[in-house]
């Protein structure tokens, strides 16, 4: 059996968070979460626990964010956002995408999550219209601070996927794109 592991995500400057390995056995079982303390003598295991939709988005402050789609473990997009608070190593919060409604991919900054909230694209229709907002949660509790009504879109002609995602945030900025690199980007400060 091969044992592989997953990525890395540090949320502090001691506090490392990852899967633990797998082997091609195990693919089908809940991801086991492992919250790792770091410093010069090693790493030490802190916490562990499972989640059933482990797709992590971003990390920081000791917060780790992951999206997850519980009714469709695989599927493109997240119906369900949430942070685990790595001191404890247990979920500081959920929040759901209300019906025909998706998260984007998170990212964290500032002690603040920044996520895109876009409405079911529908893949028949030629000219797709993209309605979304951008939502900005504290990092911490998972409350609404603030939320921006982007403005519709049309959807990129041959674009197969949930909609904009959060590429960065930095001191005041977020850039938005669509999931693949050839799509233009958006700025919103």
């Amino acid at each position: 059996m091969e044992a592989r592991w997953q990525e890395l995500y540090k949320t502090d400057n001691h506090t490392l968070v990852t899967v633990s390995p797998i082997t091609t056995s195990q693919l089908r079982e809940r991801a086991r979460v492992q919250v790792l303390d770091v410093d010069r003598k090693g790493a030490r295991l802190r916490a562990e626990f499972s989640s059933d939709s482990w797709a992590p988005d971003d990390a920081g402050d000791g917060i780790i964010i992951s999206g997850g789609n519980p009714e469709s473990p695989g599927s493109a997009g997240a119906s369900v956002l949430t942070g685990y608070d790595t001191q404890v190593g247990k979920r500081a919060w959920e929040r759901r995408a209300p019906a025909g409604n998706l998260f984007g991919f998170a990212k964290f900054a500032d002690g603040r999550v920044y996520v895109v909230q876009n409405s079911t694209i529908s893949e028949g229709d030629e000219s797709r219209v993209l309605h979304a907002d951008l939502l900005v949660l504290d990092a911490h509790s998972g409350d609404l601070l603030h939320r921006l009504r982007l403005p519709d879109m049309t959807v990129p002609r041959g674009f197969i996927g949930t909609g904009l995602t959060v590429r960065d945030a930095s001191d005041g900025v977020i850039r938005l794109g669509w999931p693949e690199a050839l799509h233009d980007e958006l700025f919103v400060t």
